[in-house]
Order: C-alpha cells, then sequence, then structure tokens
C-alpha cells in the first residue's frame, strides 16, 4: 500500500492533522490501535470534554524549552478551535479559569473532527498496531506495511494504559537518534507515606480550597484527601512541577491572614479556636487535624506564641514530602518526551529525519490541568499539517 501521508494515532492530534490534510486534498492514511478513534476525548472532562482554556499561551506548560510551544499556539489558538466548535453549532461552556467544556458530550468533539475530513481522501485503520517506522518511510504494521512521503506521529503518551496508551512513538525517534526527556505520570494524585496516611486516610473524600506550593509553583484550587494520599485540581496541578523528593506545602486558609485570626480569635474571647474555625472548613477535617496535631484546648484568647505558631504549621504551612505518585494509570498526561530541541519548533518536523513530524503528548509540551493539553494536540497539528501542505502543494 502506498500513501502520501501517513498519521500515527487517531487521539486529538491525529484527528485533527488528518483533518487539515485531506482538506487540502492530500490523502491519508491513519493508523489507530483502537477499535475506535479519540478514545482519551471521549473520558476526558467527564465526558464533556475540556477542549480547550481560553487562557492558552506558553506560559501554561512546562517543556526543557518553554519558548517552544509559543509558535503553534500563535499560529492556532484557543480562539481558532472555539471558531471550529461553533461553525458546527456545539454548545458549551466555560467552567472556570477559562476552561471549555462540551454542554452535552464530548462525541460532539470527536464529530467535529471526523467531519472535518474528506471521506474520500481519508484510509482508517483501526485495530492496528504500529511496529516501526524505518528511513525510507515506510511504516510496518502488523497488518502490512504502509508507505508514505511524510509521517506524523500523534501517537500520545503513556497515560491511562487502559485506552490503549503505547510507547511507539518513543521507540520511533528513539530509532532515529532522537534524545528524549524521560517520561513521568503528570497532572495525577500523589501518595503519602503511612505515618501520614494513619490519619489523613480517615478523611477520604474530604475536599478542603487550598493553596499548594512546590518549587516555587503555586496553585489555588481543591485538594481532595483519598484512601492513598491527595489528589484533587490543585494536586493534579502541582504533580507536574514536582519531582521524586520534593516538599510541597499546603495552606488550608489561604483567604485569611493569620494575623486578623488572631485579633478575630481575641476579640471572640470565650470561643475555642477550633470551633470558630469550622465556618471555614469541614468540621471533620478540623477536629481530626485538631486532635492529631495535639493543638491547644484552650479559649482563643488564652493561647501563647507557640499555640499560634504550630497551628500555623498544620493550618497554613502544613509540609509534607509525598512518596510518589499514583502512576500512569491514573495520570491525565505524561510529562517528557521527544525532546524540543529534536524538532522545529515552527513546523514539529524532526531535525534527523526529514518529512517527519511530532505532535501532541509524544513531545515533551505538557501543560496545566484544565484544556491546555487538548489546545497544544490542536496547535501541533495544524503546525506540522501545514508545512506539509505547503511542501506538496
Amino acid at each position: 500500500m502506498s500513501s502520501k501521508v501517513v498519521i500515527v494515532g487517531a487521539g486529538a492530534a491525529g484527528l485533527m492533522a488528518a483533518a487539515c490534510l485531506t482538506k487540502a486534498g492530500i490523502a491519508v492514511s491513519l493508523i489507530e490501535s483502537n477499535s475506535a478513534v479519540g478514545k482519551k476525548i471521549l473520558i476526558s472532562g467527564g465526558g464533556r470534554c475540556n477542549f480547550t482554556n481560553t487562557k492558552a499561551s506558553h506560559h501554561e506548560f512546562v517543556s526543557q524549552n518553554t519558548h517552544f510551544s509559543k509558535s503553534s499556539l500563535a499560529r492556532y489558538s484557543a480562539s481558532d478551535f472555539i471558531d471550529l466548535v461553533k461553525k458546527y453549532n456545539i454548545s458549551f461552556h466555560e467552567k472556570k479559569l477559562g476552561q471549555l467544556f462540551c454542554d452535552k458530550s464530548a462525541k460532539d468533539i470527536v464529530s467535529i473532527l471526523l467531519n472535518e475530513c474528506d471521506k474520500s481522501l481519508l484510509d482508517l485503520h483501526l485495530n492496528t498496531k504500529v511496529l516501526a517506522l524505518d528511513s525510507n518511510l515506510k511504516v510496518n504494521t502488523d497488518k502490512g506495511d504502509i508507505e508514505a512521503s511524510h509521517v506524523i506521529i500523534s501517537s500520545g503518551g503513556l497515560s491511562i494504559p487502559s485506552i490503549g496508551a503505547s510507547d511507539i512513538g518513543l521507540k520511533i525517534a528513539k530509532n532515529f537518534n532522537m534524545k528524549l526527556v524521560e517520561t513521568r505520570p503528570a497532572l495525577v494524585p500523589l501518595t503519602l507515606n503511612e505515618s501520614l496516611l494513619e490519619y489523613t486516610r480517615e478523611l477520604s473524600g474530604v475536599s478542603v480550597s487550598c493553596v499548594v506550593k512546590s518549587n516555587g509553583v503555586k496553585f489555588s484550587e481543591n485538594v481532595l484527601f483519598t484512601h492513598k494520599g491527595l489528589s484533587g485540581p490543585a494536586i493534579l496541578q502541582i504533580s507536574l512541577h514536582w519531582n521524586s523528593g520534593d516538599e510541597i506545602e499546603i495552606d488550608f486558609l489561604p483567604e485569611l491572614n493569620l494575623e486578623l485570626m488572631r485579633r478575630e480569635v481575641s476579640r471572640r474571647g470565650a470561643k475555642k479556636v477550633e470551633n470558630w474555625l469550622c465556618q471555614y472548613l469541614p468540621e471533620r477535617f478540623v477536629m481530626l487535624w485538631w486532635g492529631v496535631h495535639e493543638l491547644s484546648e484552650r479559649k482563643g484568647a488564652e493561647w501563647s506564641r507557640g499555640d499560634w505558631e504550630k497551628f500555623e504549621s498544620v493550618f497554613k504551612r502544613w509540609r509534607i514530602i509525598p512518596s510518589g505518585t499514583e502512576g500512569y494509570r491514573k495520570a491525565e498526561v505524561t510529562r517528557g518526551g521527544v525532546h524540543p530541541d529534536e524538532l522545529s519548533s515552527k513546523t514539529l518536523e524532526s531535525k534527523k529525519m526529514s518529512n517527519v513530524y511530532f505532535v501532541g503528548e509524544v513531545v515533551d509540551v505538557t501543560g496545566w490541568l484544565g484544556g491546555y493539553n487538548f489546545q497544544w494536540a490542536w496547535s501541533s497539528a495544524v503546525a506540522a499539517s501545514d508545512d506539509i501542505i505547503a511542501k506538496l502543494s
């Protein structure tokens, strides 16, 4: 078989590339190991797909080259994808912080991408595994070889293996002697050691609005206690910046200034601090935290400087070193991948293999939680497709 362009992986980036290329009149073979396309799109956002973020810029991405994503994101921005959604009259809403979700179903996004494809030019291979890519751009699959003039690797990362995550993109890059950035789970729950779990486990299911810090980065969202450790948006966000052995600091009362708290508690005199605190935090959390950390049972007006310092250390500056993460099984994305130095920032073409492109999650560009990674998928796919279209026109 022969085809002008072969795309490896029919996830977000692969579908976007197929749409761009076939609309331009270019024949495409789209190879997918699953029985259906867009599996990750379909399960994202609780089944409603957080398809982009209105605030998306290169500042919200982690990479060995923090400027690498700038060109692609400028070429095809969040507003461009929003226009595409509007073109198909798909209703959507902003949940918070620029995060856009479909009102009905993530299936709407998959439908848009498939409808954008010229089906007469699209050769879709489902349940087909790519095994290798040689220097002549022959794609070896478990169902035969496909020859190509150009290849786009959009095979994704290692997260959520239950929906067919694959390392084939990394293997292809390594085979061409391209540098890789070590991969690891990201946007993932953190685990705690047994000494901490002895009491935090009792709070499983409790969610608290917090500010979480690590390595000079902070996020202000909810933290969820789990039977294995900590989860929730703030933890998933900080996990992207956390390295094994690093400390994280949590402020459970980000809206309250400690000095103002002292004054308020002193003014109320006879009231115990833990009772007063329950207006700001879940009572279950306050009472367990109070007992475990053996905070003062005296009335607020009688608290010493030492009492307040201890209070601050557990409610305003709780510092811990997580034991690890819950791994790729629970990770939203994979951090690391093909090193940006190996690719053109404008076209995503490999500098070592002409006419081979790497887009989406397989590249060392990882965004925050909230639609950023889908936007990188759309933007990087467009950058690669535009270059191929220019070469073949």
